[in-house]
């Protein structure tokens, strides 16, 4: 599973991350493949420092230039997200991505709060 927290500072953060107990590592500039009901895809960036606690960190807003996106993530129900995950094996970083499916509930959730903190 996922947790999902959304902050609003001017601009708007969403920080996703994996309810595992597993190791799980972020690299710098890691993929999120958002994938909505309407059969279209988004692709965006981790956009902090590296972290091993599964968390992957997005900023919207005119400042980060990604308007586009964050008015898709109002407007269309996801319907699941890839991310892109990290791990040393072997001595070598191998990228490995993990699915999640959203339950119609979750989405509209999801797109009613990123609209609530768009509007702040």
């Amino acid at each position: 599973g996922l947790f999902i927290d959304m902050v609003f500072s001017k601009n708007i953060l969403v920080n996703i991350g994996t309810l595992s107990k597993e190791v799980k590592c972020i690299n710098q500039k890691a993929k999120l493949q958002v994938y909505f009901t309407d059969n279209s895809v988004t692709n965006l960036e981790h956009m902090a420092d590296m972290n091993c606690k599964g968390d992957m960190k997005l900023f919207f807003g005119e400042l980060f230039n990604n308007t586009k996106e964050l008015e898709k993530l109002k407007t269309k129900k996801i319907k699941k997200l890839s991310i892109e995950y990290s791990y040393l094996v072997d001595g070598k970083i191998n990228v490995k991505t993990e699915e999640f499916e959203f339950t119609d509930a979750n989405a509209t959730a999801f797109m009613k709060n990123m609209v609530c903190l768009s509007n702040l």
